[in-house]
């Protein structure tokens, strides 16, 4: 049985508010497992992806998906001025936005890679992203995101 981990350190996002990051991933019954996992605290980033069982590539998929999302989110971090792949939606936050164009151009990656024996794969995707007070929840498919505080587990949704 193979897993993926990580452990984030504690991190203040706001004067009130503490974070602290785990992640796992077991692939249960199957020998290969198809998740993928981003967890960059200083970007404010949380992405799970998990590529679709049933089909050739689940791995790549969620890798790709995983990927796209992270490198829009280091470089518009990086650069206030940096061109956007598609356009952006005026009556939704910067951070909404990049939440939406990202997971498109993960989608868009995906496809790109889809031939011969991979031509069906896909992931599903759920990325939260922090920033400042905010937070903005995006998922395609069946990927859930939960919140632990004070012993209570509650699923989070995009509103």
């Amino acid at each position: 049985m193979s897993s993926r981990h990580w452990r984030g350190t504690q991190r203040a996002l706001t004067e009130r508010m503490q974070l602290e990051t785990f992640g796992l991933s077991i692939a249960g019954r199957r020998a290969n497992n198809e998740d993928a996992i981003c967890a960059r605290p200083e970007l404010g980033l949380f992405v799970v992806a998990d590529g679709m069982g049933g089909y050739e590539g689940g791995e790549i998929a969620s890798a790709l998906a995983v990927e796209a999302i992270h490198e829009l989110v280091r470089r518009t971090a990086g650069d206030a001025d940096v061109t956007w792949p598609y356009k952006i939606d005026p009556a939704r936050s910067i951070i909404e936005n990049e939440v939406l164009v990202a997971t498109r151009l993960a989608n868009e990656r995906i496809t790109l890679r889809r031939t011969g024996e991979l031509c069906e794969m896909g992931s599903t995707v759920v990325v939260l992203r922090l920033e400042d007070d905010h937070a903005v929840i995006g998922h395609v498919g069946d990927s859930r995101l939960y919140r632990l505080r004070g012993g209570v587990v509650t699923q989070l949704r995009a509103a």
